[in-house]
């Protein structure tokens, strides 16, 4: 069986977010100084990082909106601000209806019918360095 590039980074994002729900990652947080390494050594900036460039106001209403639902923001390859849930845990549909109305992308993760899906918010709160391409 083969599989491509894009299914084999969306396998690896949900085994690692799922991993990180059942706390067996823990990510460290970056303080300012190691924020500025990481771009040095990377040419990658994060808007979120102090003193970097500002989080939009859009940007800020999916994080509060996420954590309202317990959901952990995370990014794709290009920065853009995503989602996942399942929609077995969604019992009213109030996640995925206020998604949309916030004017998310829902997309199933494509791994079956068990219910994963993706919220993409058209928000990127990373810049990336797009020179090696």
């Amino acid at each position: 069986m083969k599989i491509s590039k894009k299914q084999l980074k969306q396998i690896i994002r949900e085994e690692y977010s799922r991993l990180k729900k059942q706390g067996l990652i823990k990510e460290a947080m970056i303080d300012s100084n190691r924020g500025a390494q990481i771009a040095a050594t990377t040419g990658r900036v994060a808007k979120s990082m102090p003193g970097a460039l500002p989080i939009t106001r859009k940007a800020k209403q999916w994080l509060s909106w996420g954590e309202g639902y317990g959901l952990n923001p995370e990014e794709d390859n290009e920065g853009q601000l995503l989602f996942y849930f399942d929609l077995n845990d969604d019992v009213d549909g109030s996640i995925a209806r206020e998604a949309e109305k916030m004017g998310g992308d829902l997309q199933s993760t494509g791994m079956g019918m068990d219910g994963n899906m993706i919220i993409y918010t058209g928000e990127y709160i990373s810049e990336i360095d797009l020179s090696g391409y």
